[in-house]
């Protein structure tokens, strides 16, 4: 990752040196928007290139029993993962879902494909704050939701700023006026595009002080990832890390120095009198449409499916332009 300038901020500057560094060791990170087919095609012209031997995602690592069926031919998108965490009375839910063009799934079946072995990296977090004498049935509506959460970027005050100087009315419309308009030669060349994705997120990251992203399990998260990509360094491996954008920043200042195991808590261990599981169900194109209430969905996700499956057929992405 390349700074143009010595104008961006010192914390981005030394991340950017950091990830240099690791990609002479032969990692490299990807920064996506979950749902976006502009980042799947770069994402799918980016591991052509590099050919990587390990693709690390950003999911729970809880779900990798669940990998052969993923990556089975007749599992066709949308499809998701529905995950519950039982403790005493209390179920806690959650969804982690995949369509044809999300970059993760894109990594999941070029990683079969290729050979490649596939880590999912994250921690499962599912439990609350503790507190007994919540109601259960309230702590399952607040809990069923989505494990892609893109809030933290979309409110960010740097997103808010741009999105006012740009006459954009929205995360999304923002979104796709940066990133999703640009012409298909323009994702083909798939480090300029992830330079620029990291850049937009790291510094929709500096509006969020360390204490408040240890409240929402971002930091106990990130260690996780840092440990599984410590892990894959070790291997001497060419390694692929994706991640939802916000995360890249946090990774690359964790690999500027050795990292510490993950304590034991409430987020990484399951206390004893609770239990987990995962299974593969399937999903539709209304639960991830961001019109309805997925926060970290695209607006309108049949468009964006014809849209990707154009741009796999090699059609012009103009009628993709004129339509945004």
């Amino acid at each position: 990752m390349a700074i143009a300038s010595t104008a961006w901020p010192e914390r981005i500057q030394a991340a950017a040196a950091t990830a240099q560094r690791l990609a002479a060791q032969n990692v490299y990170f990807v920064p996506v928007r979950h749902h976006s087919p502009a980042c799947s095609m770069a994402l799918q012209q980016w591991l052509h290139a590099l050919q990587p031997k390990r693709v690390l995602i950003e999911a729970p690592h809880a779900f990798m029993p669940l990998l052969p069926l993923l990556q089975h031919e007749d599992t066709v998108p949308p499809v998701a993962v529905l995950a519950q965490r039982k403790q005493g009375e209390q179920v806690r839910s959650a969804f982690y879902p995949f369509c044809d063009y999300s970059p993760e799934w894109l990594a999941l079946r070029w990683a079969q494909q290729a050979g490649a072995e596939v880590v999912f990296c994250d921690l499962l977090s599912l439990d609350g704050d503790g507190d007994e004498n919540e109601d259960p049935e309230t702590v399952l509506q607040a809990a069923a939701g989505s494990l892609l959460d893109e809030s933290h970027v979309a409110h960010s005050e740097y997103v808010q700023a741009l999105a006012e100087k740009l006459h954009c009315r929205n995360y999304d419309e923002l979104w796709s006026h940066v990133f999703e308009c640009r012409p298909v030669d323009a994702l083909l060349q798939p480090e300029t595009f992830f330079n620029e994705v990291w850049m937009w997120c790291a510094m929709a990251r500096l509006s969020y002080s360390e204490a408040a992203l240890q409240l929402d399990d971002t930091v106990a998260r990130e260690a996780c990832m840092l440990q599984h990509l410590q892990a894959a360094i070790a291997s001497g491996d060419t390694t692929v890390v994706i991640t939802g954008g916000f995360h890249t920043l946090g990774l690359l200042e964790g690999m500027a120095e050795p990292v510490a195991p993950v304590k034991a808590s409430k987020t990484s261990k399951p206390s004893k009198d609770s239990s987990s599981d995962a299974w593969l169900i399937r999903y539709s194109f209304d639960r991830l449409d961001a019109l309805n209430g997925y926060a970290s969905g695209m607006p309108s996700p049949q468009y964006y499916q014809d849209q990707w499956q154009a741009m796999q057929q090699g059609q012009s992405g103009s009628d993709f332009l004129a339509l945004q």
